[in-house]
């Protein structure tokens, strides 16, 4: 297992035609960068599963219990630390039930959105980011 900083957010929109405002908002602070999560390689069975189905899951994470991401697992968007972007393929498995972890399974997504430099971030604070911290 190998411990990375994920963020994970959900697109924001605002205004109306043409003039549309897309903003991430983030389910962390900004402060902390993101969450720490543990990722498992899949296994050999697993990978033959996946050529089977045609979607092929990328990363299996474990992160801590976050409400966050169980209500908005189908609009989050989740972002590694080398700026690659994943969707969540299922609903998350909440582990033994006992709020303690959460196992993700995640694909590759191209997230073509033109954001603007208003990021939210979970304390509700806009604050602009340059492209070089992008």
């Amino acid at each position: 297992m190998k411990i990375h900083k994920f963020k994970f957010y959900f697109c924001e929109t605002s205004g109306e035609k043409p003039n549309l405002i897309h903003r991430r908002h983030f389910l962390h602070s900004k402060k902390s960068c993101g969450f720490w999560a543990e990722v498992r390689d899949l296994s050999r069975k697993e990978n033959s599963a996946n050529n089977a189905t045609g979607e092929e899951v990328i990363l299996l994470i474990t992160i801590g219990y976050n409400p966050a991401i169980l209500q908005a697992f189908h609009d989050l968007i989740i972002e590694d630390e080398h700026g690659n972007t994943y969707k969540i393929k299922n609903k998350p498995d909440e582990f033994n039930y006992s709020k303690c972890d959460i196992k993700i399974e995640a694909y590759r997504y191209k997230d073509n959105t033109v954001y603007s430099e208003d990021d939210i971030y979970e304390n509700n604070e806009a604050t602009t980011v340059s492209a070089q911290e992008n």
